[in-house]
């Protein structure tokens, strides 16, 4: 197997896991390793996504370390927000690579094209969902509704609903950063999807052509 091969469906599955059966799962049963467990296995599919270049398993690979010792090691001393901030990165990095990766290829639309478009939605919800989590540790009263010692599925929770441009209201951006966050991701979201639609139809069209 090449480096990085089966990495893109492996992220998909893994951040769908984190994001639908841990919370689930959690209603009935009282696992405290459940949510850092799947975050740990979403993290690692992060770094093996990217593993098709040296530099970009390093970069991603070293602000994933910060990031997993500040969910499973609390005595580090690391500060909460350094570590989510250094996952909001790590994802971000994530985001770029796929998205580099996706919207520079030509020809048909294969499996990984469509796993790495899923993927490139997907964590740029994580990566402002440890934005916002980083956000409420330093100004508690930045988010009404996400509370800096609340799970972090909450933050997960909104960062989506506010991607989808959904907005329930029962978690409202308070701040200015707050609100400009929110606003710069419910952006993002709606610009991908059309960016994202364009490639599509335009890929379809041109294997099309005779």
């Amino acid at each position: 197997m090449q480096p990085g091969e089966g990495g893109y469906q492996a992220l998909t599955l893994t951040i769908a896991g984190m994001l639908v059966i841990g919370p689930l799962i959690s209603e009935f049963v009282q696992l405290g390793s459940l949510l850092p467990g799947l975050f740990t296995a979403v993290i690692l599919a992060a770094v093996w996504s990217v593993s098709h270049s040296l530099v970009q398993v390093a970069s991603v690979g070293a602000l994933s370390v910060i990031t997993l010792a500040g969910v499973w090691f609390q005595l580090t001393g690391l500060p909460a927000a350094l570590t989510q901030l250094s996952g909001a990165a790590c994802f971000a990095v994530v985001s770029f690579v796929l998205a580099r990766d996706v919207f520079g290829r030509r020809g048909h639309i294969s499996k990984d094209v469509i796993y790495g478009g899923i993927n490139i939605y997907l964590t740029i919800g994580l990566a402002f969902a440890l934005l916002y989590r980083a956000l409420v540790t330093m100004a508690p009263d930045a988010i009404d509704g996400l509370a800096p010692n609340a799970s972090i599925d909450h933050a997960f929770y909104f960062s989506f609903v506010t991607l989808t441009t959904l907005g329930y209201g029962d978690i409202t951006p308070v701040s200015s950063g707050a609100r400009m966050l929110a606003a710069v991701e419910a952006i993002i979201g709606q610009l991908y999807l059309a960016v994202l639609l364009a490639m599509l139809v335009a890929t379809h069209l041109a294997s099309k052509r005779p």
